[in-house]
């Protein structure tokens, strides 16, 4: 009989791949990503989600399409873009202000008026890499800020980056 102290690892999930990711933030387990914004964005209280599609067609026909792991709104509105990077990508930062752009654009409907107000989003970006190497700190948050005062711009677009490299 096999002793019953022994270790036995069993099999795990691995989220930070793709398929895997999606499993573990998609919608059967909206619980997870909830309590997972939450962490992130403390200030935020967030209630319920709803998926959006993940898949975006831009609307000009010769320009790329966007595709995201995961994108959900809240019951204010508020839109979570969420993107994991396995391989280190020097160009992440810019691919997250792009995918950002396809969540703005589609809370505005023809004929509005004037006002541009729309819900604020939120790109949040796991990464398995740093651009800090040199860094012990794991969360980074950016809005849109003056360079010389750093007064804010808008809230109503924010980036959080996880660089995991820097927790281990």
């Amino acid at each position: 009989m096999a002793n019953s102290t022994s270790s036995n690892p069993g099999r795990y999930a691995k989220i930070m791949l793709d398929h895997w990711f999606k499993r573990t933030f998609g919608e059967s387990n909206e619980r997870t990503l909830r309590l997972f914004l939450q962490e992130v964005i403390p200030e935020r209280t967030i209630e319920t989600l709803t998926y959006t599609p993940q898949e975006h067609t831009n609307p000009f026909a010769d320009k790329k399409d966007n595709r995201v792991d995961v994108e959900c709104t809240d019951a204010s509105g508020a839109r979570f873009v969420v993107e994991m990077q396995l391989a280190p990508q020097q160009s992440f930062y810019d691919r997250a202000v792009f995918n950002s752009t396809f969540a703005i654009l589609q809370q505005r409907d023809k004929g509005e008026g004037d006002e541009y107000f729309f819900p604020t989003v939120y790109m949040i970006g796991l990464m398995d890499f740093s651009f800090h190497k040199d860094s012990e700190q794991v969360l980074f948050r950016y809005r849109l800020r003056e360079d010389m005062t750093g007064e804010v711009m808008t809230d109503h677009i924010q980036y959080i980056f996880l660089e995991l490299l820097n927790c281990r």
